[in-house]
């Protein structure tokens, strides 16, 4: 038989989509059963699969058993107060002050990931002193800076650029573009991708990378490479880890500008309309609509 004769549903490139959505929900539902209560196997069940679209467990069932001191969200939880400290914070730079050097923050993305994240940094470059400019990567096309930093946080799709940075990434691959387009500029590049689409997995945050050296750019982390198949959140927070003091080293800033400053509490709550804030909607534009009338397809 040919290697690829069999495809099964959920596999290769043509995957679900919304897997990784699906089980990260079954990891969440999972544990918060578990923290509220014992899985009883009352039947002493032997594994028996049965088929129908999918491979399951035929006849599976257990007893659950109510963890005690566990709350089940119906009753309030009793938090204890915070206890008042006479010791005072020591003093920190005020958000805005700094040694404004500048920094880019640029991103390519579809659904809003590698945007998310291009954002968080740009406001912790904020509070670390850095004069940030924060845009997608085809706002750069034809033009990069000859000073201070650059960091990219780009996603591939099936190999291909997003649409907010194909644009540039035609120019950086064109020979025509000037061999030191990136010259003199610290760089760091993070990409967002799932090893289910192996073949093309990180393929534009590669290509972005090398581009930005080949052009006289200077790596200062090595590229960040975030696998949603996988622990996401750990390599961003590993990559990351490091961003600020090596971009203060090659920058040759002091200790502060890898030090977040502020002098306002470090959390802090607020309300926002998440319809105006979501990166989909503001990537692409999006305006509210209102649905007049709802005509349904099946009658009565």
């Amino acid at each position: 038989m040919p290697a690829n004769a069999y495809k099964p549903f959920g596999s290769g490139q043509r995957a679900c989509i919304g897997r990784q959505f699906a089980m990260q929900e079954a990891v969440l539902v999972l544990g918060m059963l578990i923290q509220r209560f014992e899985f009883v196997d009352t039947f002493d069940y032997q594994l028996k699969i049965k088929e129908s679209l999918t491979v399951k467990p035929d006849g599976f069932k257990i007893t659950l058993r109510q963890r005690s001191g566990r709350t089940t969200g119906t009753n309030p939880v009793a938090v204890a107060p915070v206890q008042a400290t006479s010791e005072e914070p020591a003093p920190r730079r005020q958000r805005g002050e700094g040694h404004s050097t500048p920094l880019m923050v640029l991103f390519g993305s579809n659904l809003g990931t590698a945007e998310g994240i291009a954002t968080k940094i740009a406001q912790d470059a904020t509070d670390r002193g850095y004069a940030v400019t924060l845009g997608t990567l085809d706002d750069q096309t034809g033009e990069l800076p000859h000073e201070g930093a650059l960091v990219v946080v780009c996603a591939s799709y099936n190999g291909k650029p997003p649409d907010n940075a194909d644009r540039f990434c035609r120019w950086i691959t064109d020979a025509a573009t000037p061999f030191d387009a990136a010259s003199d500029l610290a760089f760091s590049v993070f990409g967002c991708g799932n090893m289910d689409w192996a073949s093309t997995y990180q393929a534009v945050p590669t290509l972005i990378d090398r581009q930005l050296e080949a052009h006289g750019g200077q790596r200062v982390r090595p590229r960040g490479e975030g696998d949603a198949r996988s622990d996401f959140d750990g390599q961003f927070s590993e990559w990351y880890a490091d961003l600020w003091t090596s971009l203060a080293t090659t920058l040759k800033l002091t200790e502060e500008a890898h030090t977040a400053s502020s002098t306002e509490p470090r959390l802090s709550l607020s309300m926002v309309n998440r319809q105006t804030t979501n990166p989909v909607v503001v990537s692409y534009r999006a305006q509210p609509s209102t649905l007049v009338v709802n005509r349904e397809l099946l009658g009565g």
